[in-house]
């Protein structure tokens, strides 16, 4: 039985060399019986990482009580009993899996460090009870997400609220620009002149304010490693090239890639005293608490958490893409996105059961339009305008895949490297980029080629 009140399991992703062998063969674990989709009572355990609560719905909201509801409502399709949150007791996937340990069937999270083992199994070895390529799963630009060498291993049902590519767009308090009588950002875009020079030059450059008590409020927040990759993508930066040839071949020092860098330090080095580089990427107590007027914000957050939903926010939030960079075609929004999605541990218990739950589970919530679509549901109850719900969407149309995030130690140096080069003036970016140059192709030729080849061709 699932219960209401469920606590979120935080499962560690631990970047471990570890040997491992492929996936086995699925064996038959479904049971003999006429109705194969009677599973005889059969214990179904569901882990999810999360920020907030179940598949990143905070408590009490339509969305929340919507998963759950569809989860109750597998276990009765199914005959099952899905054991999720709180009844799961303590487990720790990534080390449980590479013992070989059984812990749970059913990820819903981001663990490309286990597929990346062969600790997942690929998902589109289930003929007939689970398609990878269904359109409710986005997709081959969604599915990129979650592949490995152009294989399949998390499946992200892209048709749930929030559950767009889980990327980053901007939020802007709305009620303080208008307290402070700054232009709202949206006259920007609908005057299609939102890039990088606009938001420099019409907004940080001309905005420096104080509060009631003398205090400088913050112009524009983010975190480091967030910032360097929404740079890198809204300037339309692929780390792939065509060869003459016509073969895929790494390009880890694009002309794309150096002016998105070098516009994204100069802004902290010319405005440093209102902006904040340092900032909880997953809290932003500053912009919650109405110091901050900009921030980077995650998906889930927008839809579901702290920001945006209007049974939570004291304050008017709007939304606003990355603005577009000088490299980049205008009116394209591109944003990066990890991969977040289901998967199955090859230490499950019965994986065929879990391919048929995760199938029933990722179709669309008919609570929010179905398969209609998003649009409604956002503009009515989550934004306070029909344009913050349109950009929202837009901004989910153009997925980067991070892979900067992927593999070793060594790759995480990349991302926290070159990410803290950005938001500090005083580091060199040319040492920067020589010193990672590298890692970074190799990463790109172990990584991201192989998974091209299989979404765009050769």
């Amino acid at each position: 039985m699932i219960k209401r009140i469920l606590a979120a399991v935080m499962c560690l992703g631990i970047f471990l060399t570890v040997s491992c062998a492929e996936a086995p063969e699925l064996l038959n674990f479904l049971p003999e019986a006429t109705d194969a989709n009677n599973f005889d009572g059969r214990e179904i355990r569901l882990s999810w990482s999360s920020y907030t609560s179940a598949a990143d719905y905070a408590i009490d909201t339509p969305q929340y009580d919507a998963y759950i509801k569809r989860l109750s409502d597998a276990e009765k399709n199914f005959n099952c009993n899905i054991i999720t949150g709180e009844e799961l007791g303590e487990i720790n996937l990534s080390l449980d899996v590479m013992a070989g340990a059984y812990c749970v069937d059913i990820v819903l999270g981001s663990h490309m460090d286990l597929a990346e083992d062969k600790l997942m199994y690929p998902l589109n070895g289930f003929d007939g009870l689970l398609d990878p390529y269904e359109e409710k799963f986005g997709g081959l630009r969604y599915l990129e997400m979650g592949m490995v060498n152009g294989i399949p291993y998390i499946v992200t049902p892209t048709m749930w609220p929030g559950f767009e590519p889980k990327g980053f767009v901007l939020a802007y308090n709305r009620t303080m620009f208008n307290e402070y009588g700054l232009t709202d950002l949206h006259e920007y875009y609908e005057n299609e002149i939102w890039t990088y020079d606009t938001f420099e030059n019409e907004f940080i450059a001309k905005t420096y304010i104080q509060d009631r008590n003398g205090d400088l409020i913050i112009d524009f927040g983010t975190d480091g490693t967030d910032y360097y990759q929404c740079l890198m993508f809204s300037n339309d930066v692929h780390f792939v090239k065509v060869a003459s040839d016509g073969s895929l071949i790494a390009d880890p020092n694009s002309q794309a890639f150096r002016n998105a860098l070098e516009w994204g330090q100069n802004l902290f080095k010319n405005y440093g005293d209102r902006l904040e580089g340092d900032m909880e990427t997953h809290d932003q107590p500053e912009y919650r608490n109405q110091k901050m007027l900009v921030t980077t914000a995650y998906g889930a957050q927008i839809t579901t958490g702290n920001i945006a939903y209007n049974d939570i926010a004291t304050f008017e939030t709007g939304v606003m893409p990355f603005p577009c960079g000088p490299d980049a075609e205008y009116g394209i929004w591109r944003q990066y996105t990890d991969p977040y999605g289901f998967s199955i541990p090859i230490t499950a218990d019965s994986p065929e059961s879990a391919a048929m739950i995760i199938d029933y589970v990722s179709e669309p919530f008919e609570e929010f339009g179905g398969d209609a679509g998003l649009f409604d549901y956002y503009a009515s109850n989550i934004f306070s305008t029909e344009l913050d719900a349109k950009i929202f969407i837009e901004a989910s149309q153009e997925p980067y895949v991070n892979y900067i995030g992927r593999g070793d130690r060594e790759m995480n140096a990349i991302r926290e490297g070159i990410g803290d080069i950005t938001v500090n003036p005083n580091l060199s970016l040319n040492e920067a980029i020589t010193k990672y140059q590298s890692i970074l192709t190799e990463a790109i030729e172990k990584y991201m080629i192989p998974n091209y080849k299989a979404v765009y061709g050769e």
